[in-house]
């Protein structure tokens, strides 16, 4: 028996698209009539289109005032929604008795305005922030969640077209470790040229610049802030940063301070019942409901543990009760990750590719794990049809049973190794110009997040073809243009860095760092006065940057 005749054209698809300079040769030996059907194939588009009135390059994703989904999309789940075990699905449950946590935070955050909500991982701290999220949604505040942290500059305009006239806004920013990790890039003497402004500048003092904009646009009473990060002080892993290291509150007190801090509470026993019941329920889990009160008491204090416990028992089909609680998460991951490698060899190539993707903050799509998960294990030859097809099967299975496109903390970790993302960033940036070209507004915030890796590692050859192609993709965009000129720079080609740099001042002519930036090529061009004269126009506009 042959492959199905559907998946052996995905396949052959998905070849093409990584190995671009076979697709003519295919074409040529089989005619035209195959021709015409190929180049349908091929160049067909089944993503949605971003709406004419959605800015790519805006890094905030705009959850409208009233919108039906606004606690789906806050909580970035790409499960199906009628799937009851969706982290959105999963029923809120008050998590004290003697007072209500909601109300809390709504008060705390009227009071505040700026509230950050701390607690280790798994407390549910990104349920609550995105509970009060929606409820300010329903109640007519536009909700901006951040998207992109390499995109975030200060705006040189209000964008009222997007958000319309005096909105309300409410900030939403989750998981703030990891942006700040991401965003952590220290400059150094080796440089021939300052860094884009998306890395010279710390996300911390970025977002309060920006946020300070919209208040002064806006109105502070018509701006708030809601965020969530993981406090935990002991690092996960040897010689690697805490999970608060990673968010640098002594070094940016003007930030941190803007905050009022709030440590979320374990929840009561009692909350850990009413999940377990309701969500058994909905599920149709099979359950042992004498059980619930023993397994709310040796549970670990979080909700993530209750809800990886009930998938476990959907994906194995057990009874949730006491004998088959796993009462933490310590260990879970590992124990997952080799059973997941010893049902299917396929596995280990995913979870590495998931590994590199995010290494080279490459987001996580079918698509691009495919592709990446096919280069780790060799499978790029036209003759190689199955064995792709079987990494394809791979994907689906784990995304359905390990939601792996979603990987939660310490799940790719679980694997006890990491893929030494130099070895490479060649290919990830061959694979990612070729994606873009299919997928084009789904890889926009892709193609930043590896231009800013590439950099952070000194890749600059490897960044210089996917800022080529943001600038084909946003060509409105200041920091697109900048990025592009900086590694033009770093790579010695003055003069097209210096065009490069005209072009981003042309959308934003108030850009001291493109000013200064010019000022710097055209010195090591021996134009002098040209550089005096950029020098000088820089200052003009920030003189109190030494």
């Amino acid at each position: 028996m042959g492959l199905p005749f559907l998946e052996w054209v995905l396949t052959v698809k998905d070849f093409a698209l990584a190995n671009p300079e076979w697709s003519l040769a295919i074409v040529t030996a089989t005619g035209g009539g195959v021709a015409g059907f190929w180049r349908w194939l091929t160049t067909r588009n089944p993503a949605t289109e971003i709406p004419p009135s959605v800015d790519p390059s805006f890094p905030f994703e705009v959850v409208k005032p009233h919108s039906r989904n606004a606690l789906r999309v806050l909580m970035g789940s790409a499960q199906a929604e009628d799937d009851p075990l969706a982290d959105f699905n999963i029923p809120y449950q008050p998590r004290r008795s003697d007072f209500s946590v909601r109300q809390q935070l709504e008060g705390l955050l009227d009071v505040h305005r700026w509230l950050l909500i701390l607690g280790r991982t798994g407390l549910g701290k990104t349920r609550e922030a995105a509970e009060l999220a929606s409820r300010l949604n329903n109640e007519g505040w536009t909700v901006l969640k951040l998207k992109n942290h390499e995109l975030l500059t200060v705006p040189t305009h209000f964008p009222a077209k997007m958000l319309g006239q005096q909105p309300r806004l409410l900030f939403f920013l989750d998981n703030l470790n990891q942006a700040m990790s991401l965003s952590n890039v220290e400059a150094n003497d080796s440089q021939p040229d300052k860094l884009p402004s998306a890395l010279k500048q710390p996300l911390q003092e970025r977002l309060k610049e920006t946020i300070e904009f919209f208040e002064q646009n806006c109105g502070s009473d018509r701006v708030k802030v809601v965020a969530t990060a993981r406090n935990e002080t002991v690092s996960e892993k040897p010689g690697l940063p805490s999970e608060w290291d990673k968010l640098k509150i002594e070094a940016y007190p003007k930030f941190w301070r803007s905050f009022h801090h709030h440590e979320l509470q374990e929840p009561a026993p009692k909350a850990i019942v009413d999940v377990l019941a309701q969500t058994t329920q909905n599920a149709n889990l099979s359950s042992h409901p004498e059980d619930f009160d023993l397994i709310a008491r040796c549970n670990d204090g979080t909700f993530r543990n209750v809800v990886e416990n009930l998938e476990i028992a959907k994906n194995r089909r057990q009874t949730v009760a006491l004998a088959n609680y796993k009462q933490s998460l310590t260990g879970t991951w590992q124990s997952r990750y080799r059973a997941a490698v010893a049902r299917d060899k396929c596995s280990k190539a995913i979870y590495d590719a998931i590994d590199l993707l995010r290494q080279c903050d490459v987001e996580l799509h079918d698509f691009t794990v495919l592709a990446t998960a096919a280069v780790l294990s060799g499978k790029t030859k036209i003759w190689q049809v199955w064995p792709r097809w079987k990494l394809r099967k791979s994907l689906e299975q784990l995304n359905g049973s390990e939601r792996i496109l979603q990987p939660r903390d310490g799940q790719i970790e679980g694997k006890g190794y990491a893929i030494d993302s130099n070895d490479y960033f060649s290919r990830v940036e061959q694979l990612l110009v070729s994606l873009s070209k299919k997928h084009p507004d789904a890889l926009v915030n892709s193609l930043y997040g590896f231009i800013s890796a590439a950099i952070s590692a000194r890749r600059y050859p490897q960044a210089l073809s996917p800022a080529n192609r943001l600038v084909h993709l946003l060509p409105k965009s200041d920091t697109a243009w900048f990025n592009k000129a900086f590694l033009l720079s770093a790579l010695g080609r003055y003069e097209a860095a210096i065009a490069a740099y005209d072009q981003a001042l042309t959308i934003k002519p108030d850009l001291h760092e493109a000013l200064n930036n010019k000022g710097v090529a055209l010195a090591a061009l021996g134009r002098y006065e040209e550089a005096i004269a950029a020098y000088d126009q820089a200052l003009t506009i920030k003189p109190d940057l030494h």
